[in-house]
Protein backbone atom coordinates (compact mmCIF):
# COMPACT_ATOMS: atom_id res chain seq x y z
CA UNK A 1 0.00 0.00 0.00
CA UNK A 2 1.33 3.41 -0.91
CA UNK A 3 2.39 5.34 2.16
CA UNK A 4 0.36 8.48 2.90
CA UNK A 5 3.64 10.04 4.04
CA UNK A 6 4.60 10.20 0.38
CA UNK A 7 1.58 10.42 -1.91
CA UNK A 8 -2.04 10.00 -0.92
CA UNK A 9 -4.10 7.19 -2.45
CA UNK A 10 -7.12 7.07 -0.13
CA UNK A 11 -10.37 6.91 -2.14
CA UNK A 12 -11.93 9.40 0.29
CA UNK A 13 -9.47 12.09 -0.77
CA UNK A 14 -9.38 11.49 -4.51
CA UNK A 15 -11.74 13.83 -6.29
CA UNK A 16 -9.82 15.18 -9.27
CA UNK A 17 -10.70 13.99 -12.75
CA UNK A 18 -7.67 12.87 -14.73
CA UNK A 19 -7.55 13.19 -18.52
CA UNK A 20 -5.98 10.07 -20.01
CA UNK A 21 -5.13 9.90 -23.70
CA UNK A 22 -5.24 6.49 -25.36
CA UNK A 23 -3.23 6.49 -28.58
CA UNK A 24 -4.39 3.31 -30.24
CA UNK A 25 -6.64 1.75 -32.88
CA UNK A 26 -10.41 1.98 -33.42
CA UNK A 27 -13.13 1.62 -30.79
CA UNK A 28 -16.56 0.03 -30.87
CA UNK A 29 -20.01 1.23 -29.88
CA UNK A 30 -19.74 -1.17 -26.94
CA UNK A 31 -16.79 0.77 -25.55
CA UNK A 32 -18.62 4.08 -25.96
CA UNK A 33 -21.63 2.67 -24.12
CA UNK A 34 -19.45 1.23 -21.35
CA UNK A 35 -17.61 4.48 -20.77
CA UNK A 36 -20.81 6.45 -20.11
CA UNK A 37 -19.55 9.67 -18.50
CA UNK A 38 -15.92 8.57 -18.67
CA UNK A 39 -15.29 9.92 -22.16
CA UNK A 40 -13.35 13.15 -22.52
CA UNK A 41 -15.41 15.73 -24.34
CA UNK A 42 -14.14 18.85 -26.08
CA UNK A 43 -16.62 21.35 -24.65
CA UNK A 44 -15.56 23.98 -27.18
CA UNK A 45 -16.63 21.89 -30.17
CA UNK A 46 -20.07 21.04 -31.56
CA UNK A 47 -20.90 18.22 -34.03
CA UNK A 48 -21.75 20.66 -36.82
CA UNK A 49 -18.98 20.19 -39.41
CA UNK A 50 -17.47 23.49 -38.27
CA UNK A 51 -14.16 23.88 -36.45
CA UNK A 52 -15.77 25.80 -33.60
CA UNK A 53 -12.65 26.17 -31.47
CA UNK A 54 -10.43 26.79 -34.51
CA UNK A 55 -7.83 24.26 -33.44
CA UNK A 56 -7.55 22.70 -36.89
CA UNK A 57 -9.69 19.65 -36.04
CA UNK A 58 -13.32 19.81 -37.12
CA UNK A 59 -15.81 18.07 -34.81
CA UNK A 60 -13.11 16.66 -32.53
CA UNK A 61 -15.62 15.88 -29.79
CA UNK A 62 -13.90 12.82 -28.25
CA UNK A 63 -10.46 13.13 -29.80
CA UNK A 64 -9.21 12.63 -33.35
CA UNK A 65 -8.64 9.97 -35.98
CA UNK A 66 -5.17 10.67 -37.35
CA UNK A 67 -5.51 7.94 -40.00
CA UNK A 68 -8.76 9.04 -41.61
CA UNK A 69 -8.20 12.69 -40.62
CA UNK A 70 -11.59 13.13 -39.00
CA UNK A 71 -13.64 12.79 -35.86
CA UNK A 72 -13.63 9.61 -33.82
CA UNK A 73 -16.26 7.21 -35.10
CA UNK A 74 -17.37 4.26 -33.01
CA UNK A 75 -17.64 1.07 -35.04
CA UNK A 76 -20.09 -1.82 -35.08
CA UNK A 77 -17.75 -4.77 -34.58
CA UNK A 78 -18.33 -8.49 -34.12
CA UNK A 79 -15.23 -8.77 -31.93
CA UNK A 80 -13.58 -6.32 -29.56
CA UNK A 81 -10.77 -4.36 -31.20
CA UNK A 82 -7.27 -3.85 -29.81
CA UNK A 83 -8.35 -0.42 -28.61
CA UNK A 84 -11.46 -1.85 -26.93
CA UNK A 85 -9.44 -4.44 -25.01
CA UNK A 86 -6.86 -1.87 -23.88
CA UNK A 87 -9.57 0.38 -22.44
CA UNK A 88 -11.42 -2.58 -20.91
CA UNK A 89 -8.31 -3.57 -18.98
CA UNK A 90 -7.78 0.03 -17.90
CA UNK A 91 -11.34 0.52 -16.62
CA UNK A 92 -11.38 -2.84 -14.82
CA UNK A 93 -8.17 -1.88 -13.01
CA UNK A 94 -9.35 1.60 -12.00
CA UNK A 95 -12.65 0.27 -10.72
CA UNK A 96 -10.93 -2.24 -8.44
CA UNK A 97 -9.84 0.82 -6.46
CA UNK A 98 -12.70 3.27 -6.97
CA UNK A 99 -15.75 1.10 -7.56
CA UNK A 100 -18.01 2.50 -10.28
CA UNK A 101 -16.97 6.08 -9.60
CA UNK A 102 -15.18 7.56 -12.59
CA UNK A 103 -11.89 9.30 -11.87
CA UNK A 104 -10.91 9.63 -15.50
CA UNK A 105 -11.81 11.26 -18.78
CA UNK A 106 -10.64 9.12 -21.69
CA UNK A 107 -9.42 10.94 -24.79
CA UNK A 108 -9.37 8.78 -27.93
CA UNK A 109 -6.63 9.26 -30.52
CA UNK A 110 -6.50 6.78 -33.40
CA UNK A 111 -3.13 6.18 -35.08
CA UNK A 112 -3.13 2.43 -35.74
CA UNK A 113 -5.02 0.65 -38.52
CA UNK A 114 -6.64 -2.76 -38.23
CA UNK A 115 -3.43 -4.45 -39.40
CA UNK A 116 -1.56 -2.98 -36.43
CA UNK A 117 0.39 -0.50 -38.54
CA UNK A 118 1.00 3.10 -37.48
CA UNK A 119 3.19 6.00 -38.59
CA UNK A 120 5.56 7.85 -36.29
CA UNK A 121 4.24 11.13 -37.68
CA UNK A 122 0.71 10.25 -36.54
CA UNK A 123 1.94 9.24 -33.08
CA UNK A 124 3.76 12.58 -32.78
CA UNK A 125 0.66 14.50 -33.88
CA UNK A 126 -1.51 12.56 -31.42
CA UNK A 127 0.87 13.29 -28.54
CA UNK A 128 0.81 16.99 -29.34
CA UNK A 129 -2.99 16.97 -29.54
CA UNK A 130 -3.22 15.24 -26.16
CA UNK A 131 -0.86 17.74 -24.54
CA UNK A 132 -2.63 20.75 -26.03
CA UNK A 133 -5.98 19.46 -24.76
CA UNK A 134 -4.94 18.87 -21.17
CA UNK A 135 -4.12 15.16 -20.93
CA UNK A 136 -1.99 14.20 -17.94
CA UNK A 137 -1.30 10.58 -18.89
CA UNK A 138 -0.69 9.06 -22.31
CA UNK A 139 -1.16 5.31 -22.73
CA UNK A 140 0.87 3.91 -25.62
CA UNK A 141 -0.06 0.26 -26.09
CA UNK A 142 1.85 0.47 -29.34
CA UNK A 143 5.49 0.54 -30.35
CA UNK A 144 7.51 1.29 -33.42
CA UNK A 145 10.68 -0.22 -34.86
CA UNK A 146 11.78 3.14 -36.23
CA UNK A 147 14.01 5.36 -34.12
CA UNK A 148 12.81 8.92 -34.58
CA UNK A 149 14.48 11.99 -33.11
CA UNK A 150 11.26 13.99 -33.36
CA UNK A 151 9.25 11.32 -31.54
CA UNK A 152 11.82 11.20 -28.76
CA UNK A 153 11.95 15.00 -28.47
CA UNK A 154 8.15 15.28 -28.44
CA UNK A 155 7.80 12.81 -25.56
CA UNK A 156 10.76 14.23 -23.66
CA UNK A 157 9.41 17.80 -23.87
CA UNK A 158 5.93 16.81 -22.72
CA UNK A 159 4.59 17.29 -19.20
CA UNK A 160 2.49 14.13 -19.55
CA UNK A 161 3.37 10.76 -18.05
CA UNK A 162 3.78 8.14 -20.78
CA UNK A 163 3.00 4.48 -20.07
CA UNK A 164 4.51 2.41 -22.85
CA UNK A 165 4.12 -1.22 -23.87
CA UNK A 166 7.53 -2.88 -24.10
CA UNK A 167 6.47 -5.01 -27.09
CA UNK A 168 5.88 -8.69 -27.80
CA UNK A 169 8.86 -10.11 -29.66
CA UNK A 170 10.49 -12.04 -26.78
CA UNK A 171 13.51 -9.75 -27.13
CA UNK A 172 16.03 -8.38 -24.65
CA UNK A 173 15.82 -4.65 -25.34
CA UNK A 174 19.26 -4.06 -23.82
CA UNK A 175 20.55 -5.35 -27.13
CA UNK A 176 20.12 -4.01 -30.64
CA UNK A 177 16.47 -4.92 -31.16
CA UNK A 178 14.50 -1.73 -31.98
CA UNK A 179 11.43 -1.01 -29.87
CA UNK A 180 10.47 2.60 -29.33
CA UNK A 181 9.59 4.59 -27.25
CA UNK A 182 10.79 2.03 -24.67
CA UNK A 183 14.44 2.29 -25.71
CA UNK A 184 14.48 6.06 -25.24
CA UNK A 185 14.56 5.49 -21.45
CA UNK A 186 12.95 8.85 -20.68
CA UNK A 187 12.28 10.28 -17.22
CA UNK A 188 8.59 10.83 -17.92
CA UNK A 189 7.94 7.37 -19.38
CA UNK A 190 7.34 3.96 -17.80
CA UNK A 191 7.98 0.91 -19.93
CA UNK A 192 5.89 -2.14 -19.04
CA UNK A 193 6.51 -5.84 -19.64
CA UNK A 194 3.73 -8.44 -19.60
CA UNK A 195 3.45 -11.04 -16.83
CA UNK A 196 1.26 -14.06 -16.23
CA UNK A 197 -0.77 -14.68 -13.06
CA UNK A 198 2.28 -16.10 -11.27
CA UNK A 199 4.38 -13.00 -11.93
CA UNK A 200 6.53 -14.58 -14.62
CA UNK A 201 7.23 -12.90 -17.94
CA UNK A 202 4.96 -14.01 -20.74
CA UNK A 203 7.01 -15.87 -23.33
CA UNK A 204 6.29 -13.17 -25.90
CA UNK A 205 7.08 -10.16 -23.71
CA UNK A 206 10.13 -8.04 -24.35
CA UNK A 207 12.32 -7.32 -21.33
CA UNK A 208 15.61 -5.71 -20.35
CA UNK A 209 17.30 -5.09 -17.02
CA UNK A 210 18.44 -1.68 -18.28
CA UNK A 211 15.52 -0.88 -20.58
CA UNK A 212 12.13 -2.03 -19.23
CA UNK A 213 10.97 -0.54 -15.95
CA UNK A 214 8.39 -2.90 -14.52
CA UNK A 215 5.97 -5.74 -15.19
CA UNK A 216 2.21 -6.00 -14.82
CA UNK A 217 -0.39 -8.64 -15.56
CA UNK A 218 -0.75 -8.84 -19.33
CA UNK A 219 -3.57 -11.37 -19.60
CA UNK A 220 -7.24 -10.56 -20.15
CA UNK A 221 -9.51 -13.42 -19.19
CA UNK A 222 -13.21 -14.04 -19.50
CA UNK A 223 -14.14 -17.70 -19.40
CA UNK A 224 -10.82 -18.22 -21.14
CA UNK A 225 -7.82 -16.11 -22.15
CA UNK A 226 -9.04 -13.69 -24.79
CA UNK A 227 -5.91 -11.56 -25.17
CA UNK A 228 -2.43 -11.25 -23.76
CA UNK A 229 0.64 -9.10 -24.22
CA UNK A 230 2.25 -5.83 -23.22
CA UNK A 231 -0.61 -3.89 -24.84
CA UNK A 232 -2.72 -5.02 -21.91
CA UNK A 233 -0.16 -4.75 -19.11
CA UNK A 234 0.46 -1.07 -19.93
CA UNK A 235 -3.12 0.09 -19.18
CA UNK A 236 -2.96 -1.54 -15.75
CA UNK A 237 -0.04 0.76 -14.90
CA UNK A 238 -1.91 3.67 -16.51
CA UNK A 239 -4.81 2.90 -14.16
CA UNK A 240 -2.52 3.05 -11.13
CA UNK A 241 -1.08 6.34 -12.33
CA UNK A 242 -4.63 7.67 -12.75
CA UNK A 243 -5.45 6.90 -9.13
CA UNK A 244 -2.32 8.67 -7.90
CA UNK A 245 -2.96 11.72 -10.07
CA UNK A 246 -6.57 11.87 -8.87
CA UNK A 247 -5.40 11.93 -5.27
CA UNK A 248 -2.38 14.17 -5.85
CA UNK A 249 -3.30 16.68 -8.58
CA UNK A 250 -0.29 18.91 -7.93
CA UNK A 251 2.24 16.18 -8.67
CA UNK A 252 4.08 16.05 -11.98
CA UNK A 253 4.84 13.07 -14.20
CA UNK A 254 8.25 12.37 -12.70
CA UNK A 255 6.85 12.35 -9.15
CA UNK A 256 4.06 9.97 -10.12
CA UNK A 257 6.51 7.66 -11.89
CA UNK A 258 8.83 7.66 -8.89
CA UNK A 259 5.97 6.80 -6.54
CA UNK A 260 4.77 3.95 -8.71
CA UNK A 261 8.21 2.41 -9.02
CA UNK A 262 8.78 2.66 -5.27
CA UNK A 263 5.84 0.30 -4.81
CA UNK A 264 6.81 -2.63 -7.00
CA UNK A 265 6.76 -6.14 -5.62
CA UNK A 266 10.14 -7.62 -6.31
CA UNK A 267 10.07 -11.11 -7.79
CA UNK A 268 13.03 -13.45 -7.93
CA UNK A 269 11.96 -14.62 -11.40
CA UNK A 270 12.29 -11.01 -12.67
CA UNK A 271 15.84 -10.52 -11.47
CA UNK A 272 18.05 -9.33 -14.34
CA UNK A 273 14.94 -9.02 -16.50
CA UNK A 274 13.55 -5.61 -15.49
CA UNK A 275 15.00 -2.41 -14.03
CA UNK A 276 12.95 -2.71 -10.83
CA UNK A 277 12.99 -6.55 -10.85
CA UNK A 278 9.32 -6.40 -9.90
CA UNK A 279 5.67 -5.93 -10.75
CA UNK A 280 2.90 -3.45 -10.10
CA UNK A 281 -0.54 -4.58 -8.97
CA UNK A 282 -3.58 -2.32 -8.55
CA UNK A 283 -4.41 -4.12 -5.29
CA UNK A 284 -1.39 -2.41 -3.73
CA UNK A 285 -2.32 1.13 -4.72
Amino acid sequence: MISVNRLNSSPNNCNEKVIVAFIDSSWSNETKKGLEEGLWCNINEQPNQIDDDQNGFTDDIYGWDFIDKGQIKFMSLNDLSHGDLVIKNYIDSVQKHTGNESRYEIMLLRVMNEDGVCKNSDIISAIRYAEENGAQICNLSISTYHDDDELRATIEASEMLFVVAAGNESENLDGDFPSYPTKYKLKNAISVAALDETGRLLETSNYGKNSVDVGALGVIEDESIIAEGTSFSAPKVTAMATILYSCNPNCDAIEIKKELLLNVKKKRVLKNKLITEGLLDEDDI
